[in-house]
């Protein structure tokens, strides 16, 4: 299904419409009765983090190097930037570092750029929400690192960027 809505008119209670991709069209609550309304179809069109689980300075890393860890809870978005709340959702996401890292750019020159990321896989649960986690370790602490990230929500895409330091990880903006 491409973007935009689709509406039907009806004479009877009405119910509400949702669209996965893996499960079809099916009804989730009920409205109450009206002579005319209309009802649209959601489908995945954004992401925003519901919580911070934690956002710390990382343990795991190897001695000399420095870190950031941090966990969230993402929040499926329809088309009007309402919350879908709907459970088994799949997602799954793919990250790229974009181009040249501000490491490499101030000259560090030693591989203190991110190359290696770290991505999952899984589905929602009954509120359209899943949990992530974001990590990293350097040896230079000095710079930031971007990556563009794109999540596959029910085969939808949605693109984010994340900014990583040693002192924290930004995800577009939050």
């Amino acid at each position: 299904m491409s973007g935009g809505s689709t509406y039907a008119n009806a004479d009877h209670s009405e119910a509400r419409w949702l669209f996965s991709p893996n499960i079809g069209c099916f009804q989730q609550g009920y409205f109450e009765h009206m002579a005319q309304s209309q009802a649209y179809v959601q489908y995945p069109a954004g992401l925003t983090v519901a919580s911070t689980i934690s956002s710390q300075a990382s343990s795991s890393c190897a001695s000399g190097d420095r870190g950031w860890d941090r966990w969230l809870r993402w929040q499926v978005l329809n088309q009007v930037g309402g919350p879908i709340s709907l459970a088994n959702m799949s997602f799954y996401d793919t990250i790229s570092a974009q181009g040249a890292s501000a490491c490499n750019l101030q000259g560090n020159g030693n591989g203190c750029w991110l190359t290696t990321f770290f991505t999952g896989n899984g589905y929602t649960n009954s509120q359209g929400q899943f949990r992530d986690h974001y990590y990293f370790c350097s040896s230079c602490c000095n710079c930031t690192t971007s990556a563009d990230q794109w999540y596959y929500v029910d085969s939808v895409p949605i693109e984010k960027t994340i900014s990583y330091t040693c002192s924290g990880i930004t995800i577009s903006g939050q």
